[in-house]
């Protein structure tokens, strides 16, 4: 496998984009027989993920540990109204974390069970009293970008995962409560979503 150089990638959205490749790459390594080139894929998921959590936000703000959702320095030229490096939907933070738990499984290393933890503590400390998150907020403050409430689904199935991988139960009362958010709304539509998420990047 040649040498994969994340920094010179040309992404714009770094939580979801890095974050697969290095899921991809660790799960692609972990099978059983192992891939030739197992060891190649290894190193280039560890180079992604490490990258990821490279350029993660900031442990004194708010939104700490969670990757951005938009690129800190790169494709500044498609980045329009509010979509800018410190402005954050915050389902990417249960994305990225998924990923994480992917390379932690093929490499052990807890670097990046740490990471994960870190991501689902950060949910933690910004639930809402109702049981979602706000969707879109300024990452250092925490100051909401628009009144859209995440739909949680993404963070609920990050918790499940982080609990069977831990095997605790720390952040059970965290994941029941937005379930019991998801449970009180029951009419969202999917496209829904989609349109809200591309709308507040625009506005």
């Amino acid at each position: 496998m040649g040498h994969l150089k994340f920094r010179e990638i040309k992404i714009s959205d770094p939580a979801k984009i890095i974050g697969a490749a290095a899921s991809a790459l660790a799960i692609y390594a972990d099978q059983i027989p192992a891939p030739s080139d197992a060891a190649g894929a290894l190193t280039a998921a560890q180079a992604a993920a490490d990258y990821l959590l490279d350029i993660s936000f900031s442990t004194n703000w708010v939104w700490a540990y969670h990757p951005p959702t938009y690129h800190p320095t790169m494709y500044g030229d498609l980045l329009t109204g509010n979509m800018n490096y410190t402005n954050h939907m915050t389902h990417y933070g249960a994305v990225a974390g998924e990923f994480l738990l992917d390379v932690y499984a093929a490499t052990a290393d807890s670097t990046y069970l740490d990471a994960a933890v870190h991501i689902a503590e950060t949910y933690e400390a910004n639930q809402l009293s109702e049981g979602s998150w706000m969707l879109f907020v300024a990452a250092e403050t925490g100051t909401p970008i628009a009144d859209n409430v995440l739909i949680p689904v993404h963070v609920v199935d990050f918790l499940d995962h982080l609990g069977e991988v831990t095997l605790d139960d720390r952040f059970e009362e965290v994941r029941d409560q937005a379930v019991a958010w998801i449970e009180q709304h029951p009419a969202v539509r999917v496209h829904a979503i989609i349109s809200s998420e591309f709308q507040l990047g625009k506005s």
